[in-house]
């Protein structure tokens, strides 16, 4: 019997790309003077040493997940327990490396609850605190993340 951990398998996740949130997240921060790479690196910044990206979870795993954890944030949220989400976000990021479960539940909290302070928080952990989020980072990433939605919906229209 072998002792070494099972290499990790699945599709990979490149969050700049694959989940609109993260597009998002990355045209702001080039905007802001941010090179691509560097917001690349600092989100890659989380995984482990011989780790070279994140893997989607799992959609079996991912739909649970996505029924029970909202239930466990929204008391947190509720009760402004900011701290405790963070710890979640951290977990799920770092110690389960589930970056695209946790752009999913951020977009459930941006875009479903007036929570700035939290929500930019939230994008520093992300990123690992390697990119400062300077003042125009909320506005403007709400401005594109809007700019993104009414696209979609006239393509809808169009179809």
């Amino acid at each position: 019997m072998e002792d070494q951990e099972p290499k990790k398998q699945g599709f990979p996740f490149h969050p700049l790309e694959d989940f609109v949130l993260g597009e998002v997240l990355g045209r702001t921060l080039v905007k802001l003077g941010h090179s691509k790479e560097d917001i690349d690196k600092a989100i890659l910044s989380h995984l482990p040493v011989g780790q070279s990206e994140f893997l989607f979870t799992p959609n079996a795993k991912k739909q649970l997940l996505l029924q029970s954890m909202p239930v466990e944030l929204r008391s947190f949220l509720e009760a402004g327990k900011e701290k405790e989400v963070l710890d979640i976000f951290r977990k799920t990021i770092q110690a389960e490396g589930r970056l695209d479960l946790a752009l999913e539940l951020l977009e459930w909290i941006f875009t479903g609850f007036d929570k700035q302070e939290l929500v930019r928080s939230l994008f520093s952990l992300v990123l690992n605190n390697k990119i400062e989020l300077s003042p125009e980072f909320y506005p403007l990433l709400m401005e594109e993340y809007d700019k993104e939605m009414r696209g979609d919906l006239d393509r809808i229209r169009e179809e």
